[in-house]
């Protein structure tokens, strides 16, 4: 018998959800391929859902996302429901729609507001990608189910519950053994952080900032997530069955070298005084015009990598803040 979710509409809450594939323990389906496809989905699907992804784990069996949804007495206005349904089915679609129906447009809004219809959605879709993409190593299209059941769902409290719940998620790779340090796996939050690749990046920044509190106010994104990410590294070398000193030590360093690779639009420095960007060639060429450094083509550039790996030069090499 099916027990009812325990969910509360009426204000904002955090959850973590939670699903693993049907079959034994030790089936791991979800490779390099599969993790993309899933993230490409959820990028997909956000558009349109009015939930906030604060942390995830792809892994290779299961998944785990922590997310922020928002309360129902704080209805969108028509122009948000409007630009969300375009965002994500196109005008085609949208011109379809009777716009100017009171229970039509409650029923879109209801829609974007949905958890279980986000994650129904999700896994669908994703089920029949994975499905038929078994044509190109068998022949023939997988068939069935490809989950064990109904996602798991558990309320969180603001504060330490959701604080602990994200040090649970991105605790997971490393204490199934797949890696050393939260950071090292790339299909997760702190990963792709790592990477700077994460999409949800200002999602996850702002709930952090928000626990630590009246301490992190003048904090910037890199120093929030430094802070965060020693607090992963002191709980990996406590696991670890480090001495006290050594915990501290490596949680100390983990701050002051946090692995995070903010993306070009969040390189502050990079925009308003790298001087020039563009190509390296592009740099030097601009350097030998002006004739301002003779070691321009030994110069060390400034450099950056936005999420999709287009890298950019500055002329200045400054320092990312």
């Amino acid at each position: 018998m099916r027990t009812a979710r325990i969910r509360d509409d009426s204000q904002n809450n955090y959850y973590h959800l939670y699903n693993r594939i049907s079959g034994m323990p030790t089936d791991y389906e979800f490779g390099e391929k599969e993790k993309s496809k899933m993230l490409e989905i959820l990028s997909h699907l956000l558009l349109l859902h009015d939930i906030e992804m604060i942390d995830f784990c792809l892994m290779d069996n299961h998944w785990h996302m922590i997310v922020e949804t928002k309360s129902i007495n704080k209805p969108l206005s028509k122009e948000e429901v409007y630009n969300r349904y375009l965002a994500y089915y196109g005008e085609k679609k949208v011109k379809t729609i009777n716009w100017k129906s009171k229970k039509v447009l409650k029923n879109l809004t209801n829609r974007i507001h949905d958890m279980s219809k986000f994650i129904g959605v999700f896994q669908q879709r994703f089920t029949k990608w994975f499905n038929n993409s078994k044509i190109e190593t068998t022949g023939t299209a997988r068939r069935g189910s490809l989950w064990a059941g109904r996602y798991k769902s558990t309320l969180l409290q603001q504060g330490d519950a959701l604080i602990l719940g994200m040090n649970y998620v991105d605790m997971n790779p490393v204490r199934a053994k797949i890696c050393e340090e939260p950071a090292d796996f790339p299909f997760s939050s702190v990963g792709l952080t790592a990477q700077g690749k994460n999409p949800f990046f200002t999602n996850m920044i702002k709930h952090i900032k928000n626990w630590y509190g009246e301490q992190a106010q003048h904090w910037n994104e890199k120093q929030v997530y430094a802070k965060y990410y020693s607090e992963l590294m002191r709980i990996v070398a406590a696991e670890r069955g480090e001495s006290s000193e050594q915990i501290f030590a490596i949680a100390d360093d983990a701050k002051k070298h946090p692995r995070i690779k903010l993306p070009i639009t969040k390189h502050t420095n990079f925009w308003t005084n790298g001087a020039v960007l563009g190509t390296k060639q592009f740099i030097q060429r601009i350097a030998e015009k002006i004739k301002t450094d003779s070691k321009s083509k030994t110069k060390p550039f400034g450099k950056a990598e936005n999420s999709n790996g287009l890298v950019f030069y500055s002329y200045r090499n400054v320092r990312n803040s």
